[in-house]
């Protein structure tokens, strides 16, 4: 009667351990194959030791010189296992958070994200002659579920551009003290005319190192001095590179 006992126990116990492993790995495989996307919010600023918001971005579209149409990219990540192939999300503008009218911003044509990856970009195109002179615009993109992806983590599901067609310094020059004071000197619309030119369609000196800066500081100096180019003033235009 014992063993009879002991043998119904340990059937019981091994179908129960087989259920929970069942439940346990029918578990696993559903959360892998669920993804989610968000976007990228903070990057750390190693040379400032601060970190810095990237899920918002400003455009001046008069310091593109030569673009009728201005790509700016935002990052975009995905949580879950990778794809095997080129799969579609989903987008949608927040209204209450946007004021660009229609034609101003464009999507692709279709909202990617690409096999084989963990991070993608979402690409806006400005169009500036869609935007009037003088004005500044707004627009706020969120992301939503779809049949291939849910949502990643909250706060970071909404990216937002403002640009505008007016002339101002450019932050890559305002936030960074050598732009000033070793390489190009005070920012003016006329000098950043002029760096484009005399470069061959340089327009921003962020990303490039210290060499490249110098090179095309010189450059730029050289252009001045060769075809007296002055500021809007009739000033001298002063480039303290040498």
């Amino acid at each position: 009667m014992k063993r009879i006992i002991i043998f119904l126990l340990f059937g019981f116990c091994l179908l129960f351990l087989s259920v929970f492993q069942g439940c346990s790995t029918e578990e696993v495989e559903s959360w892998r194959t669920e993804r989610a996307l968000y976007f990228e919010r903070d990057v750390f600023n190693e040379e400032e030791y601060i970190w810095e918001r990237v899920d918002t971005a400003l455009i001046s579209i008069p310091n593109y010189f030569g673009q009728n149409e201005i790509l700016h990219y935002f990052k975009i990540n995905l949580l879950g296992d990778t794809l095997s192939v080129d799969t579609e999300y989903a987008l949608v503008v927040v209204d209450s958070m946007s004021t660009a009218k229609e034609g101003m911003v464009t999507l692709p044509d279709k909202l990617v994200f690409h096999k084989g990856v963990v991070s993608d970009s979402l690409v806006l195109k400005v169009h500036e002659d869609k935007v009037p002179e003088g004005e500044e615009y707004t627009i706020t993109y969120r992301l939503v579920p779809n049949e291939h992806f849910i949502l990643g983590y909250k706060g970071y599901l909404q990216v937002t551009l403002r640009f505008n067609n007016r002339e101002s310094c450019p932050p890559w020059w305002k936030n960074d003290p050598l732009i000033e004071d070793v390489y190009l000197g005070k920012w003016s619309q006329e000098k950043m005319e002029a760096l484009y030119i005399a470069t061959g369609g340089i327009s921003s000196f962020e990303n490039l190192g210290a060499t490249e800066r110098r090179y095309y500081s010189l450059q730029l100096k050289r252009y001045i001095e060769e075809n007296g180019i002055t500021e809007k003033d009739g000033s001298p235009m002063v480039v303290p590179i040498y």
